[in-house]
């Protein structure tokens, strides 16, 4: 998901994930940093940087099959 500003350009990009039942709205500039893959217990790799740069890759690959949603927030 895609929340726009007033000037239609993206403020914030989030992505929905969902890990062996668990369930996390994340955002783009998180996973870059490698923060919020603590909410999954399965995943174990989120101190390793490479780990996280190929995970954010994946999601990022993933993200552009599925719908776009976009949101505006109200001014």
């Amino acid at each position: 998901m895609t929340v726009a500003d007033t000037r239609d350009k993206p403020d914030f990009v989030y992505y929905t994930i969902r890990v062996q039942g668990h369930v996390a709205t994340l955002t783009d500039s998180g996973l870059q940093q490698g923060t919020g893959w603590e909410l999954f217990p399965t995943v174990d790799l989120w101190s390793c940087a490479a780990a996280t740069s190929q995970l954010h890759h994946i999601v990022r690959r993933l993200a552009c099959r599925a719908p776009l949603i976009v949101c505006e927030e109200a001014a």
